[in-house]
């Protein structure tokens, strides 16, 4: 009985483990009302006064002593139940604290959304009464002619296009003729556009659909795996399964990996869906957040597109999830909770018996032996639509281009191929995944590299600015002439970035127009829509880039792709690199040929009979993931088991080190019975980023509940009972997708 319930159970705003629990407070008469789970509130914490989030309601304190609330925080979304349930699934699962979750849902600070004045006819004035108005006073006539006309209108139209006074509208109002009224005002899109009419299907499509429609009709959650390759249709089958859950009454939320490489998509989108959708990304500001999920939580919307954390979206009647590219590894989260959006969509899915759809060409190799197990329903579309043909790969073999005198960047053959789409007006792609003009500075006397003073890792040249430059922390400097090693002065740059195959590709083509895409080139807002608009016009012949335009891409003028050095990728120290290459290559190779024209792939590698690469030349998944699958369970890696990683890190790389040595110590005995295997510890591969050292610990095994078990017990103990330092830090993952 609500009467009775007067104490709140808050979490604080504070992501600490060491307060990551709740706090009862008594709830003021006036607030009572106003107080229950999700609602933001100010309240006393020691001397301060600090948010939290009301969790629960409870009728007996744990303690005597209890605070009271001090205020809700205003224009701030509610986080409803689910939400709740969800990020109390995400603390326990990702070992995260419960405000840490619930402060990635929704953005911080409070925002009152802005009321628009509205006027309109009072509905029992009579004609009689309207011509003496327009006969005593011809502006306050204006005024009533519109309104007949229209309804209703905002008072700032009636003032800007009849060239009114402030003073006709409260005399109308004062004498009874007009009501005024109050509205929110929302950011929503309200540009009138003709909607796209769907195409019919092709026969796989139509099968597709119908197997994912059945589900949407039910009461069942289901998580769908569409395997489809590159150009297949898959976006068709996301929309009609979006109309579906409309028509149904429900609300739909649309994942992208990366929302600023799917402009034109989210286009067709808009088009299709017109003023049914809101985007959310990371380009809004405070105030258009808060409103677009203010807008979503009231059912204005019925299409919510974003990245990985528009996943939280307060929709109301959640009916479907679809997570597009679902292998995409920016769909994980690298700061604390560190989640990945395909494993909460799921969860999410569950918790609203909502259907869950992953589509990807190259699915993810933990997604797809979960539907070969039938936690997934696989739907498969082989076939691209209108008949296009799948591009013809050849893989060249570097090293014989070096033993005929070829040490460019281009074989020639690659270079051969982009003089013909030149001359016949057609568009290509080259493809390399690193960045600046050379990988790294180093001497060709004593072999010493230059690497960056804060960081472990060698320095970028970039010739354009003729500077050597961290990627990680943005430290950068003149290169040296002379060796700050050994004094010699042979130090030249080695290996090649996206900024070099761009110089040399001007050297070959001098007449070509050549847009390059990486980090480099689109850091000011809106150029790589710019640029991306300028490729699909025409107004350019051959796109340059990393993994910016290995995916998304669908202009119809793309008839060649040039992969520049395939194996490139090969070479890092993860489990996981063949299975990125894979990936990497064929949805690169998937944006040849997607229009009229057939399209063509150049994939130039210095280790050609590498399987990984004859898969990827051979458009065959099921390849790739047989060969991959038996390396992974020989090794007893995902998806055989669970990973968790626990990074240690501080400024003080002796602390760190001896830190890192006292959790294994506290690990080591008990991991044998539990099934557990430890791995490390061991300095990070990258050892230093921005002069904070780090070690590393792994855990694999079967059961999740386990390895949580024994993060908890070590970093327990560690923290507590072995006199932990104040600067050194710990930080987990669970389900790494990246042994960094």
């Amino acid at each position: 009985m609500k009467e009775l319930v007067k104490f709140a159970e808050v979490v604080v705003d504070i992501a600490d483990r060491k307060v990551d629990r709740p706090f009862h407070y008594s709830i003021p008469e006036h607030l009572i009302e106003k107080i229950g789970p999700g609602v933001r509130v100010l309240v006393p914490f020691g001397a301060r006064k600090i948010e939290g989030y009301v969790i629960g309601l409870t009728a007996n304190p744990s303690v005597a002593e209890i605070k009271p609330i001090l205020e809700v925080v205003e224009g701030v979304v509610k986080i409803t139940d689910e939400l709740l349930r969800l990020a109390r699934w995400m603390a326990t699962y990702y070992m995260c604290p419960l405000v840490a979750v619930l402060q990635s849902f929704f953005p911080k600070g409070s925002y009152h959304t802005p009321m628009n004045e509205w006027v309109s006819l009072v509905p029992s004035i009579t004609e009689e009464e309207l011509v003496k108005v327009r006969r005593r006073a011809p502006k306050q006539g204006q005024i009533v002619d519109a309104l007949q006309l229209k309804g209703s209108l905002p008072v700032r139209q009636i003032l800007k296009e009849l060239k009114a006074s402030r003073k006709s509208l409260t005399s109308l109002v004062e004498k009874g003729i007009l009501d005024l009224d109050f509205q929110e005002e929302f950011p929503h899109e309200n540009i009138s556009r003709e909607l796209e009419k769907p195409y019919i299907l092709t026969a796989e499509q139509t099968r597709a659909f119908s197997l994912i429609q059945r589900n949407l009709l039910s009461d069942n959650y289901q998580t769908f795996l569409l395997h489809g390759v590159t150009g297949s249709g898959k976006t068709e089958i996301y929309f009609r399964s979006i109309a579906q859950t409309i028509e149904a009454g429900y609300q739909a939320i649309m994942l992208f990996p990366e929302i600023s490489l799917t402009i034109h998509l989210i286009e067709r989108f808009k088009n299709r869906f017109g003023s049914q959708v809101a985007v959310i990304h990371s380009g809004l500001t405070l105030k258009e957040r808060h409103e677009t999920l203010k807008q979503i939580s009231q059912g204005r919307v019925s299409v919510i597109i974003g990245a990985r954390s528009a996943v939280f979206a307060p929709v109301p009647k959640l009916g479907l999830i679809i997570l597009d590219e679902e292998h995409e590894t920016s769909y994980q989260q690298d700061a604390t909770p560190k989640y990945h959006a395909r494993e909460v969509a799921i969860v999410r899915g569950f918790l609203n018996k909502a259907t869950v759809i992953l589509g990807s060409a190259t699915p993810s190799l933990e997604s797809y032996y979960k539907a070969k197990g039938g936690k997934f329903q696989l739907v498969r579309m082989v076939n691209r639509v209108e008949q296009q043909g799948l591009p013809k790969v050849s893989v060249v073999d570097l090293r014989q281009e070096l033993r005929t005198g070829n040490d460019g960047l281009f074989s020639s053959l690659l270079q051969d191929k982009l003089r013909d789409r030149l001359e016949k007006g057609q568009q290509s792609i080259l493809f390399l995944n690193r960045r600046g003009y050379a990988n790294f500075y180093h001497c060709r006397d004593c072999g010493h590299v230059i690497k960056c003073k804060n960081c472990d890792v060698s320095m970028v040249y970039y010739a354009n600015k003729d500077q050597l430059k961290c990627n990680y922390c943005g430290y950068h400097e003149k290169p040296p002439t002379d060796c700050p090693a050994c004094g010699g002065n042979r130090v030249r740059h080695l290996g090649a970035g996206t900024e070099k195959v761009e110089n040399e590709l001007q050297k070959l083509l001098p007449e070509a127009r050549i847009i390059r895409i990486d980090s480099d080139t689109i850091n000011k807002k809106g150029e790589q829509k710019r640029l991306f608009k300028l490729f699909e016009d025409g107004q350019a012949d051959v796109m340059v880039g990393t993994q910016m335009i290995a995916k998304g891409l669908d202009f119809p003028g793309i008839t060649l792709v040039g992969v520049v050095l395939a194996d490139q990728m090969l070479n890092f120290a993860d489990f996981r690199a063949r299975e990125r290459t894979f990936q990497l290559l064929t949805q690169v190779a998937g944006r040849a040929g997607r229009g009229q024209l057939p399209g063509e792939v150049i994939i130039q590698a210095y280790s050609p009979e590498d399987w990984t690469i004859g898969a990827a030349k051979e458009h065959n998944y099921k390849k790739f993931y047989e060969q991959e699958l038996r390396f992974r369970q020989i090794l007893k890696y995902p998806p055989y088991s669970h990973l968790a990683r626990i990074l240690v890190s501080g400024k003080e790389e002796e602390q760190v080190e001896r830190v890192c040595h006292e959790v294994a110590e506290v690990i080591f005995p008990k991991q044998k019975s539990l099934g557990v295997a430890l791995l490390g510890p061991a300095q990070s591969p990258v050892a230093k980023i921005n002069n904070i050292y780090r070690w590393q610990i792994y855990l694999k095994g079967p059961d999740i509940k386990k390895i949580r078990y024994l993060i908890a017990i070590a970093l327990n103990e560690v923290a507590q009972k072995r006199n932990l330092p104040r600067n050194v830090y710990f930080s987990l993952d669970i389900d790494p997708l990246g042994m960094f």
